[in-house]
């Protein structure tokens, strides 16, 4: 073919669209090309991709973010909402938001947390901190400021673990037991605590105690035992609160602390190993 002056500046298509298809169909029945495109771009699975960059073995709740983001970046399709609901949003980690977010391209969301319950050390500090990043201003903090569970009483005491400026929760009723706190050794504990849960029948009744402790209490299944990490979200009549100081030692204590004192609807004790922690020194001594 011959091509005249104005043709000779343009492209030349030497193939057209059935030739390409032949030359992809011809190549992809090759097997040495086949053996050569998996090496050089091999199909991978974000738990390959997070596996090989970490070196993890078996996965955690914790690494669902990244799984997320390593799906995402492979360009797995994700799942969108028009709109997210987010509770304990204030466990959330950046990657998690991350995660979050990605479900909800029009970032319409309800998002629901306590800053003052934070316990995960990679949680949320403010609420500016995690959201400002996604949605610039696009966003409106509605406090709540009415607790209509946990009596005046132990709220008062719960409201001293509290940091200047956050808001003081206003509870709606009182109990009229005030909390109180009784010191025992670690040789003695089980003994005290054994004597307080007999004095504990009626109503739901829950020990908190740091990671740990009392360990055979949880396998014996007589009492209920739980971290503050389990307990969140949950309530119970009357509430146990063993090793406090140990509770503090946590790197978000102060919030350990203050979810453990605030799971009672009626009944708060505290057992404290040694002296009692500053926080608590205002509550009546057995």
């Amino acid at each position: 073919m011959v091509l005249g002056p104005e043709q000779e500046d343009g492209p030349r298509r030497l193939l057209d669209e059935a030739d390409v298809a032949d030359l992809r169909k011809t190549l992809l029945a090759d097997v040495a090309v086949c053996r050569a495109l998996d090496e050089l771009w091999p199909s991978l699975t974000a738990e390959e991709v997070v596996g090989e960059v970490f070196g993890g073995e078996g996965w955690s709740a914790a690494d669902i973010p990244l799984l997320d983001e390593a799906a995402a970046v492979l360009g797995e399709p994700v799942p969108a909402f028009g709109h997210v609901v987010v509770d304990e949003a204030q466990e959330l980690s950046a990657m998690a938001w991350r995660m979050a977010m990605r479900r909800c391209p029009g970032k319409s969301m309800t998002v629901v947390g306590d800053l003052a319950q934070t316990g995960d050390p990679a949680g949320a500090e403010s609420w500016e901190q995690v959201l400002r990043p996604h949605v610039a201003d696009r966003w409106r903090v509605a406090e709540l400021s009415v607790n209509y569970r946990t009596p005046a009483e132990i709220m008062a005491a719960a409201n001293e673990l509290l940091a200047a400026g956050q808001p003081r929760p206003r509870s709606v009723r009182a109990a009229g037991e005030s909390p109180w706190r009784v010191r025992s050794t670690l040789a003695d504990l089980a003994r005290v605590v054994g004597g307080i849960a007999e004095e504990h029948r009626g109503g739901q009744f829950a020990v908190i105690a740091p990671p740990g402790r009392l360990a055979s209490w949880r396998e014996s299944g007589t009492t209920t035992v739980l971290t503050p990490a389990e307990a969140k979200g949950l309530e119970f009549d009357s509430v146990l609160i063993v090793d406090p100081a140990r509770i503090l030692e946590a790197p978000r204590g102060r919030n350990d602390l203050y979810v453990a004192m605030t799971r009672a609807t009626r009944r708060l004790g505290i057992v404290h190993l040694g002296p009692v922690p500053d926080e608590l020194t205002r509550l009546e001594q057995r």
